[in-house]
C-alpha cells in the first residue's frame, strides 16, 4: 500500500522497482521534488513514521545519480 501511496504523490520519484510483487525488498526509497530529504524526514518523524535520509553508504551511487557531488540522498 505504501508503494501505491508514494506513486499517488506528485513529484515523488520511487527509487527501484515500484511493484511489491516479490522482486524487491521491504525497503523503500524516494525523494521529493517539493521537500528535500532532511526536512521530510523530520516531518513524517514527528508523525511516528519511522525514515532516515542520506546516502546510507552508497555515496557514489547517490552522487552519481544526482549529479552533483556531495548530494545528501534520498529519504526510505
Amino acid at each position: 500500500r505504501l508503494l501505491e501511496w508514494l506513486a499517488r504523490r506528485a513529484g515523488v520519484r520511487v527509487i527501484g522497482p515500484e511493484a511489491a510483487d516479490g522482486t524487491r525488498v521491504p525497503t523503500i526509497s524516494f525523494v521529493s521534488g517539493r521537500v528535500r530529504s532532511p526536512e521530510l524526514s523530520r516531518r513524517l518523524g514527528e508523525r511516528g513514521i519511522g525514515v532516515r535520509w542520506g546516502h546510507a553508504y552508497s555515496k557514489r551511487l547517490v552522487e552519481a545519480m544526482s549529479g552533483e557531488e556531495g548530494a545528501g540522498g534520498g529519504a526510505g
